[in-house]
Order: C-alpha cells, then structure tokens, then sequence
C-alpha cells in the first residue's frame, strides 16, 4: 500500500490460492519468506473475487461519502465537522470524501461488473458507486466556479496534489488532469503543486510544468483546492 507506513510488504496478510494443492503449497511457502502471514483461498476465483470486493467496498463507501458532501456544501454543512461528530460513535465507519483514481479502486468494480453481465447478474449499487465516484469531479469543479464567482477570467487556482492520493507518487487514473483542464476552459489560472512527482514524471504523462512554482505560497491564489478530501480554502 504506497505511502501506509504502517501497513507495509511483510505486515500485509498475503491471500494466495493456486491450481491445485501443491501451487498453492509453493505458492505459501514463497510469500512466507517475505511476509508474516497469508491466507490460503479455496480457489483462485475466491482469491480473486475477496480482492475485488476489498476495493469494490471502499468505492461504495467513497461513493457515499461524495454524495454527502456534495449535499452538505449545497446545505452550506461542514462535511469535516459532520465526519468529526459522527466519529464519536462506535460503530460509524469512517470514510472521506475525494477524487478516486489508482489502479485498484477506481479499476476493479469494472471487472465484476463485466463478469456478472455475462451471467445475466445486474450490481445496480456497484455501478452506481462508479458513476457517483467518476462524476464527483464535476460537483468539485462546479463549487470551484461557485466560490470564485462570475467572472472567472484570471482568477488564480492552486491545486495541492497530482498523485491519485496522498503521499504517492502513482499518476495512474489521476482525476487531477481533468479537473485543471475544466477550469482553464473557462479562463481559471491553474497550478498543480505536487512534491513528490518529478517533473518530468508529470510533463511526460499530462503535460503538467510542475516547475512553475517552486514553494507553495497560498496568498498568491484565489482559492487551494485539496482534491483529497474536496477541500477548498479562500484567500481574500
């Protein structure tokens, strides 16, 4: 799990199965080597379908979680303070809300969705958490817009991250892109700051000048949007 120092290669259960009894015998004797523990699946299906639903969950959850917010800021709501009051209970499960990209989450619903049509199977709540999580950006974009007012020309945006999430270097599916595309068509002035990207990493995979600013200096902008948790903070 890329920047989790604390769920790292040799702490992560492995889940392993094989074609048959003696791959998965190698199979779990090899990850043994290297990590403290695996748990063995029936069947290669089973190992395949937990993993989805691992990521599948997640998705939903997010899913949630962006439709609340986009309902709170429309209420004029703090979804951070609801989040922290709603902590105070002991069986709320804690999700944020935020642009969902990487290679797992916003990829594997595809895959059980695709099997189970073959199979005739409709997961309305599964494809639903894709459209909820694909679109949120055009709710962040439109709040953007909001916040700035009208007129929009040479307003200045600073977005605080390229990665698909926090702390990573990982461009795969980043919804970062899109959203800067958004708002410079309609005359935003829009940086990206991200740190731990390199500059040709961003200039090679989205035509990015990760150059432009060296240091973060949030005065100098209209509004610094967290793509992360869809925060936006304003300057005067």
């Amino acid at each position: 799990n890329p920047g989790d120092k604390q769920h790292t290669i040799s702490t992560i259960v492995k889940v392993v199965s094989g074609i048959d009894e003696k791959s998965l015998v190698n199979i779990s004797n090899l990850y043994k080597l290297i990590v403290r523990d695996v748990c063995l699946s029936s069947s290669i299906e089973v190992a395949e379908a937990a993993k989805l639903l691992e990521n599948i969950q997640r998705d939903v959850n997010i899913a949630l979680m962006n439709e609340i917010w986009s309902c709170l800021t429309r209420l004029d709501i703090s979804t951070d303070e609801v989040l922290r009051v709603a902590s105070t209970k002991w069986n709320f499960i804690k999700f944020h809300p935020g642009l969902v990209g990487g290679h797992c989450i916003a990829v594997d619903p595809y895959y059980l969705i695709e099997k189970a049509q073959e199979k005739g199977i409709v997961l309305p709540l599964v494809k639903q958490a894709r459209v909820t999580n694909e679109s949120i950006i055009f709710s962040l974009y439109r709040r953007i817009l909001q916040i700035l007012q009208f007129p929009n020309e040479g307003k200045r945006v600073l977005i605080k991250g390229l990665s698909f999430k926090p702390n990573v270097t990982d461009l795969r599916n980043s919804k970062v892109p899109a959203l800067k595309i958004l708002l410079e068509e309609v005359g935003v002035l829009v940086d990206v700051y991200d740190p731990l990207v390199s500059r040709e990493q961003a200039k090679e995979a989205f035509n990015i000048d990760l150059s432009r600013i060296e240091e973060v200096s949030s005065v100098d902008y209209n509004l610094v949007v967290s793509p992360y948790d869809l925060s936006i903070t304003t300057n005067p």
